[in-house]
Parts: structure tokens; C-alpha cells; sequence
């Protein structure tokens, strides 16, 4: 399960690299670099940005490093966030040997920021050590896939993305959809998403619901069962509900460490079921 979480954070989210597919996109990312790599050689230079943003604290930019794509993101997310220091720079030294950003290459990064945005949410939050990411990935990919889809029919809101930009979109998107085609008929996540009470059956279609629920009902009374006790497995299968699960929650805390394992099932069940006990 944790290579599957690592892969899933770490390669499945790879995508955002598709702007390859972009000559333009591709095209602003490498002079950004040029801009961002003579800063980073020059004390000059670098001494001239951090005067410009006395007021506001100064920021160095940021150098995109290639095994990581995030930084791709954060390359371009800072020199948008200081762009105005960065050019400002660049006139009063008279640099000229730098390559030219046209404002509508400063409106692509910026747009392109917000497109990548959600993947860099994503990819650390899939990469978490400190908490369970299984039940989260479905959830993740669905409002992944809800925002690029945003993005696309912004012509009914008062913003309009550059026709670029879209089409850098629609390659994220049908990459997206491709690599997570079949996440939903994956029974270890449709399980882990189930089980987590803040999920449950959001995430499912319909069809998917009535056969998630049949097979977590099977594994409940096979689970029950194997205690030898056909009476329980039958009353398991009759009132199966999430109160069932989320109730161990309650039971296990801080202060109750020490339960057995057989004390902790006993407790679950009863419960789960207390209303049904006179």
C-alpha cells in the first residue's frame, strides 16, 4: 500500500510536465530560466531585486530543478509573485542580453500557475507520512478534474483564459483522465474511501454505491464470522452502516491505549448496536 501511495504522489502527478506538449508554454519556461539563472550568478543584479522590495520583504526566485516538477512551479509562481521588482531591475541595469517577457507572456505564467496549483496541492498532500492517503486519492483526482474542467468553461465567468492556456488544460486533462481511468473499480481504494467517514459513497456512481456496499458487507460478516458467531454475522448484515466503523473513533483515544484487540471488537460492536439492546 505505501509504494502505491508514494507512486500515486510521486509519478501518477507527474503530469503537469505535458506542457511540453506547448511550444509556447515551453517556450516562456526556458526564458524564465535564463532570467531566473543570471540573477541567481549576479550579487549585482540580485542586490538591485532585494532594494526594490525593501517594503514588502525581499524574496530571491527560485531555479526549476529537472527530477522535481513541483519546482517547475514554484520557479514560475515566485518570479509572477515579483515580477515587477524583476523587471524593474532589468531597465535600471540595462541588461540586455536577457531574453524579453511581452506581458502576455507574464499573463501565461500567471494563468499557468493557477492551472498547476491544484497538482502541487495535490502531490503534497498525497505525500503526507503523518496520515493515511488512500481514502483521499478518488476525492483528489475528482476535484482535480472538477477544476480543469473550470478552467475550460470560463467563458461564462468574467475571466478568459488565453486560448494557450486552454489548450495546456486539455492536455492536463486528458492526461489525468488516461492515467486515472479506472481508479474508481480499484477495490483497495473504493475500500479506504468507504471507511473514511467524511467520504463514504460521495466520491461512487450509483452503480458503483450498491456494488461497494455489497462487498463491505461481505467483509464485515467474513470478518464477524471467524469469532464463530453465525448469530452476529446476520445482524451485521442487517444494520451495516457507517456508525458501525466511525463509533471505533470513540472508543479508541489517548486515554484508553491498553484495550485488547478482542475488548476493542466487543466494544465496536456493542455500540454500533446499543439501540437494538434492551
Amino acid at each position: 500500500m505505501e509504494t502505491f501511495r508514494m507512486c500515486s504522489a510521486h509519478n501518477k502527478f507527474d503530469s503537469p510536465r505535458s506542457d511540453r506538449k506547448s511550444v509556447s508554454i515551453k517556450s516562456v519556461i526556458d526564458r524564465v530560466k535564463v532570467i531566473v539563472a543570471y540573477f541567481k550568478r549576479s550579487s549585482k543584479a540580485t542586490q538591485k531585486l532585494d532594494e526594490f522590495q525593501k517594503q514588502n520583504g525581499a524574496k530571491r526566485l527560485l531555479q526549476e530543478v529537472p527530477t522535481r516538477w513541483n519546482s517547475r512551479f514554484y520557479m514560475l509562481e515566485r518570479i509572477v509573485e515579483i515580477q515587477d521588482a524583476v523587471k524593474s531591475s532589468i531597465a535600471i541595469l540595462g541588461i540586455t542580453s536577457l531574453p524579453n517577457l511581452t506581458p502576455e507572456d507574464w499573463l501565461l505564467c500567471n494563468e499557468t500557475c493557477k492551472t498547476l496549483k491544484s497538482f502541487e496541492e495535490a502531490s503534497k498532500h498525497l505525500s503526507g507520512e503523518k496520515y493515511l492517503t488512500a481514502s483521499q486519492l478518488l476525492i483528489i483526482v475528482k476535484g482535480i478534474t472538477r477544476v480543469l474542467k473550470m478552467i475550460l468553461t470560463s467563458d461564462s465567468s468574467d475571466y478568459h483564459y488565453l486560448p494557450i492556456t486552454c489548450d495546456f488544460v486539455r492536455a492536463l486533462l486528458d492526461l489525468t483522465n488516461s492515467r486515472f481511468e479506472n481508479i474508481e473499480n480499484s477495490n483497495t481504494i473504493g475500500i479506504a474511501t468507504f471507511l473514511d467517514p467524511r467520504f463514504m459513497f460521495q466520491p461512487f456512481t450509483s452503480a458503483k454505491q450498491a456494488t461497494l456496499r455489497d462487498s463491505m458487507i461481505k467483509i464485515v460478516a467474513q470478518e464477524i464470522n471467524r469469532e464463530g458467531s453465525c448469530e452476529n454475522m446476520q445482524l451485521a448484515r442487517k444494520f451495516l452502516a457507517k456508525d458501525f466503523f466511525s463509533q471505533t473513533g470513540y472508543i479508541i483515544s489517548q486515554r484508553r491505549t491498553r484495550l485488547g484487540v478482542r475488548k476493542v471488537k466487543q466494544l465496536t460492536f456493542l455500540n454500533g448496536n446499543k439501540k437494538y439492546i434492551k
